[in-house]
C-alpha cells in the first residue's frame, strides 16, 4: 500500500536532522486522516539521504508498516 492512498491530508513532518559526510538522516512523523473514518493517525519515520556533488543519489524511507496497517484498518 502507498502511504498517500490510506488517507487524506497526508503530511511529513521532519523533527531532527543528523548529517555526516554525504549522508543526512531525517526523523519525524507521517500523519494523515483515515479516509473512511476521518480519525487522525501518526507514525514515526526516518529518511536516509545520500548526496554526491551536491545532488541526491539515493533516498531510503523507513516506517513501521504494521502500525500503518493497524491505523488504517
Amino acid at each position: 500500500m502507498r502511504l498517500g492512498e490510506i488517507g487524506d491530508d497526508f503530511t511529513v513532518t521532519p523533527t531532527r536532522f543528523v548529517a555526516e559526510g554525504d549522508t543526512v538522516v531525517a526523523t519525524g512523523t507521517y500523519s494523515w486522516k483515515h479516509r473512511s473514518t476521518g480519525k487522525p493517525a501518526e507514525v514515526q519515520m526516518a529518511h536516509v539521504w545520500t548526496f554526491r556533488d551536491g545532488k541526491v543519489i539515493s533516498m531510503q524511507q523507513h516506517v513501521d508498516t504494521l502500525k500503518v496497517q493497524e491505523l488504517s484498518a
